[in-house]
């Protein structure tokens, strides 16, 4: 009977020690699982912050960080440059009003009813207005386009 008590008493104390390594690991895995969500999270804030520096400081050369903004610049503009692609293999335009792509040949934008002129074949657009690159409206005192990053003055580069 000894023998049963103490096997008892053992099996007991391993499956305690059994529980209380499962709960050692259910409570670690979830606090390492709290530690991702905030890192995540973190990352979130990163970008954001890292889009609003970009946003206020894109034509600002006297940064440290002009090497950064000069590739965000330039990945901007191969983006617009490879939405323009789609547009045009779609046989489609971008709306001057709303920025939206609409047909080709439509007159009216279906989005916001701008009339958007069908461009003349060899006709040239207002490169004071309009980005090089993407084609988008800009203001004539603008440096850098504000959608696609391109500069917008290159004649003034040094």
């Amino acid at each position: 009977m000894d023998f049963f008590n103490k096997l008892g008493d053992t099996l007991t104390n391993k499956g305690q020690d059994v529980t209380k390594k499962a709960m050692e690991i259910a409570e670690i895995t979830k606090l390492n699982a709290q530690i991702a969500g905030y890192e995540n999270h973190m990352k979130q804030i990163y970008t954001q912050l890292g889009e609003r520096y970009f946003k206020n400081n894109c034509d600002n050369p006297d940064t440290i960080y002009e090497d950064l903004l000069t590739l965000l610049r330039e990945d901007f503009r191969q983006i617009a440059r490879c939405q323009d692609q789609i547009i045009k293999a779609k046989n489609q335009k971008v709306c001057k009003g709303c920025g939206k792509a609409m047909d080709a040949s439509a007159l009216y934008c279906p989005s916001c009813g701008t009339k958007n002129d069908i461009p003349e074949e060899g006709e040239v657009i207002d490169t004071d207005t309009t980005c090089p690159e993407c084609g988008k409206e800009v203001d004539k005192a603008d440096n850098f386009c504000p959608a696609c990053g391109a500069r917008l003055h290159p004649e003034e580069e040094e």
